[in-house]
């Protein structure tokens, strides 16, 4: 029968159990030669190191583990502390040459792709969907906007006038011209 570790089991109940184990194989040693495991004779002399083995590999994970995370923390401060250069020297790379691409690919670049011109029917598309998106959010101009006035508070009229109109200006009849020559 094999046993399975739980993974959420305390590592540091681990290396107390597996240290109770050593304790009580070597003070048992002379009445406990060997175990039968597996249907194999295994001395207690073998189990002792191999529980001796576990507890140094577990031992040595704490250590590692900080290590590294402190490696991958200074990997990461490094990274954003040198983006804005790395980022600058990119973009200064692709200007330079722009249109040299096996320069470009010599810095591991590559060159900035040209966009495909649009049809009419693409453009025609494009205008409709923006038209159907500013009316569905009915997303307004600036004159509209000013159109808009408020509702006037309830039980209050704001008096209402026609529109003036101007009176139309006289019509001056045309005067014909003298020219001295009549019609006969």
């Amino acid at each position: 029968m094999t046993t399975i570790i739980k993974s959420k089991t305390n590592l540091q109940q681990q290396q107390a159990d597996d240290q109770a184990l050593i304790d009580g194989f070597t003070k048992h040693a002379a009445t406990l030669p060997s175990l039968l495991i597996g249907g194999v004779q295994i001395p207690t002399t073998t189990i002792i190191s191999t529980l001796q083995s576990r507890i140094a590999a577990r031992a040595a994970v704490a250590p590692a583990k900080a290590t590294y995370q402190a490696l991958v923390k200074a990997d990461q401060d490094e990274r954003a502390s040198s983006q804005a250069l790395v980022s600058g020297a990119k973009q200064a790379i692709g200007l330079m040459f722009a249109g040299q691409i096996t320069t470009l690919a010599e810095f591991g670049r590559k060159p900035r792709k040209v966009p495909a011109p649009r049809t009419p029917a693409e453009k025609a598309a494009s205008a409709a969907k923006a038209k159907a998106t500013r009316e569905a959010r009915h997303t307004m101009g600036a004159v509209q906007k000013a159109q808009i006035t408020g509702a006037t508070p309830q039980g209050t009229t704001a008096p209402v006038t026609a529109p003036t109109e101007a009176p139309a200006p006289a019509v001056a009849p045309a005067a014909t011209p003298a020219t001295g020559v009549t019609k006969s």
